[in-house]
């Protein structure tokens, strides 16, 4: 009970961190600005009816996926959450560099992106950990 709780936390924290994250008042005008979008693009622009779904179902996902990591590894202190998260992080940095190489994306997404990864996978950590 205590595993699917802190998937649930987990998930709840990726969701509004990334809400917060990509705010206006944080970075989402940089992220609009990079990505070439304007704020009056954004304010007429319709989200997919589907789109926050999806969300909650990656966030659930990663959620789930970093804590059977923890349980097939036999994780028994914060320092290996917190090392997996890290790692992990490291493969979604690779990720975001080949976009920017590929696809042409603007460094800063990479960087933005990496860093809400970042940030994120350490809170679930904390957050599974703990719970």
């Amino acid at each position: 009970m205590n595993e699917l709780l802190g998937i649930i936390w987990a998930a709840i924290f990726y969701i509004a961190l990334g809400m917060f994250w990509y705010s206006p008042a944080i970075f989402g005008k940089i992220w609009m600005k990079a990505k070439g979008f304007l704020h009056e693009d954004m304010k007429n622009k319709k989200m997919p009816k589907n789109a926050f779904f999806k969300a909650i179902l990656n966030a659930i996902f990663v959620a789930t996926l970093m804590s059977a990591v923890s349980v097939i590894f036999m994780f028994d202190n914060i320092e290996s959450y917190l090392t997996f998260a890290f790692i992990a992080t490291l493969f979604v940095m690779t990720n975001e560099i080949t976009k920017h190489i590929w696809e042409q994306e603007k460094f800063i997404l990479a960087v933005l992106n990496t860093f809400y990864t970042l940030f994120a996978y350490l809170g679930m950590a904390v957050i599974i950990f703990y719970i």
